[in-house]
């Protein structure tokens, strides 16, 4: 490149025809772009290469002069001599200096410099750059195609458009060094093209590396083109197909000779002057009528838009709900499973609770069979006992008796030794009286073996009554373990799976019982009398994984109560 005179090189041509792939290939051989582009979009996903500052200004421009990027009617007469047209080169030449430095050549790309060329080729200059131009030529029927799948544009207004930017861009670059590119070189023969381009503005690419060429390459496949015709643009008979094909032809030349005729260009400038002296009224009237159309077609796309991804949006929440619905079901036919598994380990629980209260029942006859049984043997000993004082008293009255008897037998022996008769009399009653004396303390004897025989008898009937007891006892604690224990397991946790609220509140004499402290709780109720009495249980939902950790530990840990 020259290095003595920075260069802008303006890249202009139809919509469609190219633009954006040349822009590109001139970036990756050397000359630099804004860093503010456009992204890519759907028409054009590789990227447009445009600065979005200079789409907006272009589109401010045109629009105040009541045009747009799809208008076909020229600009007003001696635009470019106006002060607004004075103040918009101004603001172009600051865009230029807000994007770049003038010091290397520089790309800008934008369809709509066609129509607008010497206000942004002034505008260069006064940023510091010595203006080119790089006009794109690609057959009017093809980028026809292209806006027609893209926009849905009809031929007749595409051409027309085309027509008008080709005439205004040949026109309006006519005082600075150009050159004419066509698409087909491009995609085709590159390398030739980037030559014939440097020679005729005699550039030089320094970043044109075998590297280079290999991204190149890859850039410009054969998915860039999807609309491929012949030379011919269309219907000879038809003066707008007649027309735009001399200008295609004219530039189509002038890309592969560099040879330029300009009366040919100039006499279809001028049938088209005369066609919009005829119908230029006419002509705004359709484009109008046509962008309010246009309008609404974007209006009904964005809306078209909006319903199919509201639409995706709910498919993909119906399809989230029967999936999770699915999952439900499944979820709930096994927790069917396991609720047929636990209710099986309650009935076995339940069988187990009723055996070990059969056992306790019997416990409790046998405890009830030994308390009659001492209440007997306490009467009975009561009654020994009473017999043993009484003997006891008697025996203690006799010896008193006795002792009175000798004390009187001996003052009479003092007294009435001569009633001898008497005395023997007195003696023989005397040996009466120690023979039913001896008597007395036989049966007093006996009493006292009888009584030692009780107390024994006693002893033993406390040590069974007490085992009795302690094995009643036992039961109870084991059948309260057995609560305990399955209530830890998880079958009957209280508080958790078993409602005690609604027992008490279906019980009103357990809930009295409570309170009165008669009874622990309304579980342990349930467990020891309300099942045997057909009291229903009340139970509270738990999760899915705690039934099945309840039920393992359950099948696993079961306790087993023996009496």
């Amino acid at each position: 490149m020259n290095t003595h005179l920075p260069r802008m090189i303006f890249v202009a041509g139809m919509h469609r025809s190219g633009t954006s792939a040349l822009t590109r290939v001139l970036n990756l051989a050397g000359a630099a772009l804004p860093e503010a582009l456009l992204p890519g979009a759907a028409g054009n996903v590789v990227g447009h290469w445009e600065p979005a500052d200079v789409v907006a200004l272009n589109d401010e421009i045109l629009a105040s002069m009541g045009l747009g990027w799809t208008s076909a009617t020229r600009l007003p007469a001696r635009w470019f001599d106006s002060q607004e047209a004075e103040f918009f080169t101004q603001k172009a030449a600051e865009v230029l200096r807000r994007n770049l430095q003038p010091i290397q050549t520089a790309v800008i790309k934008d369809p709509r410099l066609c129509r607008l060329l010497p206000l942004w080729i002034e505008a260069a200059r006064r940023a510091g750059w010595t203006p080119n131009v790089v006009l794109m030529v690609r057959n009017p029927l093809e980028f026809a195609a292209s806006l027609k799948a893209r926009d849905r544009f009809n031929t007749t207004r595409t051409l027309m458009i085309g027509l008008r930017y080709l005439l205004d861009a040949e026109y309006g670059s006519r005082e600075v060094p150009r050159a004419f590119v066509t698409y087909d070189s491009l995609l085709g023969e590159w390398r030739s093209t980037l030559q014939r381009l440097g020679e005729r503005l005699d550039l030089v690419w320094p970043h044109l590396t075998d590297k280079t060429a290999v991204e190149i390459d890859e850039f410009l496949s054969d998915g860039l083109r999807h609309h491929k015709l012949g030379s011919v643009t269309g219907d000879a008979t038809s003066p707008l197909h007649t027309m735009t094909d001399a200008v295609f032809g004219a530039f189509k030349s002038a890309a592969e000779t560099n040879d330029l005729d300009q009366d040919r260009l100039n006499e279809q400038a001028a049938r088209l002057a005369a066609a919009e002296d005829l119908l230029g009224p006419l002509t705004a009237f359709w484009e109008t009528e046509w962008e309010k159309a246009n309008a609404l077609a974007v209006k009904l796309s964005a809306q078209k838009h909006d319903i199919s991804n509201e639409l995706s949006v709910q498919s993909s929440r119906l399809a989230e709900k029967e999936r999770t619905h699915a999952e439900a079901e499944q979820t709930i036919s096994s927790l069917a499973d396991e609720l047929q598994g636990l209710k099986e380990a309650l009935a076995r629980a339940n069988a187990e609770t009723l055996a070990l209260r059969e056992q306790g029942a019997e416990q409790e006859r046998a405890r009830a069979a030994a308390e009659l049984s001492l209440s007997s043997l306490s009467g009975e000993l009561a009654q020994a006992r009473t017999a043993k004082a009484e003997a006891e008293a008697e025996s203690a009255r006799l010896k008193d008796r006795i002792g009175a008897m000798a004390g009187q037998l001996a003052e009479r022996e003092q007294v009435n030794r001569s009633l001898d008769a008497s005395i023997e009399d007195y003696g023989a009653l005397l040996q009466e009286l120690e023979k039913r004396l001896g008597a007395v303390f036989r049966k007093t004897d006996s009493l006292e073996a009888t009584i030692g025989t009780l107390k024994a008898d006693n002893a033993a009937l406390d040590t069974k009554l007490q085992s009795a007891e302690q094995a009643i006892e036992s039961g109870k604690l084991q059948l309260a373990a057995l609560c305990v224990t399955t209530r830890a397991k998880g079958l009957f946790p209280a508080g958790e799976l078993f409602d005690e609220a609604a027992y008490r509140a279906r019980n009103p004499d357990v809930d009295m019982a409570i309170k009165n402290q008669k009874c622990p709780s309304a579980f342990i109720h349930w467990v020891e009398w309300g099942i045997g009495e057909d009291r229903p249980g009340f139970f509270n939902p738990v999760s899915r994984q705690e039934l099945i950790e309840n039920a393992k530990q359950v099948r696993s840990n079961r306790v087993k109560i023996v009496i």
